[in-house]
């Protein structure tokens, strides 16, 4: 089960640089430049571009909600397991002791 739960924590990781790659792939090079220049064409382009940059802020946060909910439900589940092999260890050594009196 670690095995798992470990799978799901990285590949919610890499969903996560994979919507942002996606998201800084719509930019062309030279606005990119110009944002870190402090020039106003990466404000222009997000203007004109609204309708792309949300599709991927909402690409991005969905497949992040995604990997996350992965990786909390497969942690709840892991746990669950541990505490019912817990429970049935404890049932077994009071069956156990019962005899033994």
């Amino acid at each position: 089960m670690k095995m798992v739960l470990t799978f799901y924590f990285y590949s919610s990781i890499i969903e996560l640089f994979t919507g942002l790659a996606d998201f800084a792939s719509i930019f062309p090079p030279s606005v990119l430049q110009s944002s870190l220049n402090g020039s106003s064409e990466f404000v222009t382009f997000l203007t004109y571009n609204l309708t792309i940059v949300n599709f991927y802020l909402v690409q991005i946060f969905a497949v992040s909600f995604l990997g996350l909910t992965w990786f909390c439900s497969s942690l709840i589940i892991c746990f669950g397991l541990e505490v019912v092999n817990k429970l049935n260890v404890e049932i077994a050594l009071s069956k156990d002791f019962d005899e033994i009196k």
